[in-house]
């Protein structure tokens, strides 16, 4: 890598880290973050699936959202490690720009919650329709 590219990558990563107070729950304290607000499709990661408590069939539910995410092109990670608010500090800080929250309740109506990392705002959705609304969000793909 030259010493160009090299600076150049720095200087990207410097510019799109933050630090903030967050919220990381409904009626949580704010909690000290730090924030790589990498562009969306710059990101390692589009999007970040996350079962919000132990479950086997929540879990086999996200692994497979995941892997539909994954065939189709988009960069996805799964992770079901430590509590739901340490994983999403830990997406805020790997700059992943959208995580999709699937709740026990999401069993039973397939709804999932979509969730933007720099405005922290959530949107419910039918979990069949995150995929085509992540190919809009993230690479401004439009299909009728």
């Amino acid at each position: 890598m030259s010493h160009q590219t090299f600076q150049c990558i720095l200087a990207l990563l410097c510019d799109s880290y933050t630090e903030a107070k967050r919220p990381y729950g409904p009626g949580t304290d704010l909690v000290d973050s730090k924030i790589t607000r990498l562009h969306r499709r710059l990101a390692p990661y589009k999007v970040a699936v996350l079962p919000v408590k132990e479950n086997h069939k929540l879990y086999l539910y996200c692994q497979m959202l995941a892997d539909e995410l994954r065939q189709s092109g988009i960069s996805t990670v799964y992770d079901s490690s430590d509590t739901l608010e340490h994983r999403l500090v830990i997406q805020d800080e790997v700059g992943t720009p959208y995580r999709v929250i699937a709740d026990e309740g999401t069993l039973e109506t397939g709804i999932v919650s979509l969730q933007d990392r720099d405005t922290t705002a959530s949107e419910d959705m039918n979990g069949q329709d995150v995929l085509l609304t992540l190919q809009m969000m993230t690479f401004g793909v439009h299909v009728t």
